[in-house]
């Protein structure tokens, strides 16, 4: 199966996904997004040090930057109402427990979002 394919849905940025202040679009060439880019490079210049991670497949593309991301010392967390997988419920589930026992936290949207200092809050009119 051939998915992802650049210029393809798979790898288009979703418009509602990119904020006006955002200048850095990473493409991954591997499973591992900090193999063959700049990412961690770019990541530490900014000073950050906690990455939410989202997209499919839970059990690859979703584990591996996970799990790249742990062992170099960033706080790691899954989104997992943004996560899933094409390749069906037993590994998604699998690639979330493989997470949450040793790469990284697992907590839904809503959570995330309670999480105080980590999410930029937005101000201005309502």
């Amino acid at each position: 199966m051939r998915h992802n394919i650049i210029g393809g849905p798979g790898c288009t940025v979703m418009p509602q996904l990119l904020d006006v202040c955002d200048f850095v679009v990473n493409t991954k060439k591997r499973y591992d997004c900090f193999v063959g880019t700049d990412l961690d490079f770019l990541l530490r210049a900014h000073g950050i040090n906690t990455l939410l991670i989202t997209g499919v497949n839970t059990n690859s593309c979703v584990l591996a930057p996970t799990t790249a991301a742990n062992v170099r010392d960033y706080a790691v967390i899954v989104v997992e109402d943004c996560v899933d997988s094409m390749d069906g419920p037993e590994l998604h589930a699998a690639g979330l427990a493989c997470i949450k026992t040793a790469f990284g936290f697992v907590m839904d949207a809503d959570a995330v979002m309670a999480l105080e200092g980590l999410v930029p809050r937005k101000t201005g009119a309502a």
